[in-house]
């Protein structure tokens, strides 16, 4: 007797998958929002910390590279913070990063 066909075991899978990646979204989505409540309150240590964890988790998170420049750059370091920015560039968008090099921040 045959309990289950491929196209459902399939299906079953896919949607694990899915799960899974879901729930990593959330994740790095839990860090960020830790990471901004840290920043409101000038932890910025403890910011940067949950900010890298998000961009672990999902290293395309375009607003934790944004943010994490953003509070680099309030640390005074202008290199990581130009880093970052580019970034964001490379995942497609450039705002941060052109207006850093507009003020002369970034090269």
């Amino acid at each position: 007797m045959k309990l289950f066909d491929m196209s459902t075991i399939l299906s079953v899978c896919v949607l694990i998958i899915l799960t899974v990646a879901g729930c990593a979204e959330m994740k790095a989505d839990s860090y960020f929002n830790r990471a901004l409540t840290y920043g409101k309150k000038g932890q910025h240590d403890q910011a940067i910390a949950d900010y890298n964890k998000a961009i672990e988790i999902n290293p395309r998170f375009i607003l934790a590279y944004n943010n994490r420049g953003s509070v680099m750059m309030k640390l005074g370091n202008t290199k990581m913070a130009c880093s970052d920015w580019k970034q964001t560039c490379e995942l497609g968008d450039c705002h941060a990063y052109e207006t850093a090099k507009r003020n002369g921040w970034c090269k």
